[in-house]
């Protein structure tokens, strides 16, 4: 069996912030497919925090502090919104559809929607993304970079959701390429 590697197994005291790289896991394996957008928004200020060598509390304060002072939200509003523009409500559609979707695939895994900072950590340990480790008797968070879990792995799928996810995965078929741009510009480019 293959050793695993982990962000503190591979981090060095001297890395930058902007340094320490998101596991292409979460790529490969189309986890933003079933982690909300809010949440894996989470991931970069979370691997900042793990190679500081911080506390799970440690990082749901830095976390929690991070998006109140930028004012971004910690979930999704399902609520109906009044809207600006047409292309304010279209993006707002399309969002909804899309964690509506993960919604679901968590709520068939008995997991719950994320609400705040706790929950969305809660979420990625349970999805086997972070992980707990003991180090100088201080009980530290850390994510996994190899081998990094796969969805199929840890969540039940509808046998159609499953075969999407393979297709996804083996190349066969590919994501939505306006919903994957649209995606990544929310979660990467509104900080």
């Amino acid at each position: 069996m293959a050793d695993v590697q982990t962000v503190l197994s591979n981090v060095s005291d001297q890395r930058e912030e902007l340094d320490i790289p998101i596991p292409p896991g979460l790529f490969d394996y189309f986890w933003l497919r079933y982690i909300p957008e809010a949440t894996f928004s989470m991931i970069q200020p979370i691997l900042v925090q793990i190679a500081r060598g911080s506390t799970r509390e440690e990082i749901i304060r830095h976390v929690e502090n991070k998006f109140r002072k930028e004012a971004r939200p910690v979930c999704f509003n399902f609520e109906q919104q009044e809207f600006a523009n047409e292309l304010e409500k279209e993006e707002y559609e399309i969002t909804r559809s899309k964690e509506e979707k993960i919604r679901h695939v968590l709520a068939q895994n008995e997991l719950t929607y994320p609400v705040t900072v706790e929950d969305s950590i809660s979420l990625l340990f349970r999805l086997g993304i972070l992980v707990e480790t003991e180090r100088d008797e201080k009980r530290l968070v850390d994510m996994v970079y190899h081998p990094f879990p796969k969805p199929q792995d840890v969540l039940t799928f509808e046998p159609a959701q499953l075969r999407r996810l393979e297709k996804l995965q083996s190349g066969e078929e590919t994501e939505n390429e306006a919903d994957a741009l649209m995606t990544a510009r929310r979660v990467f480019f509104k900080r």
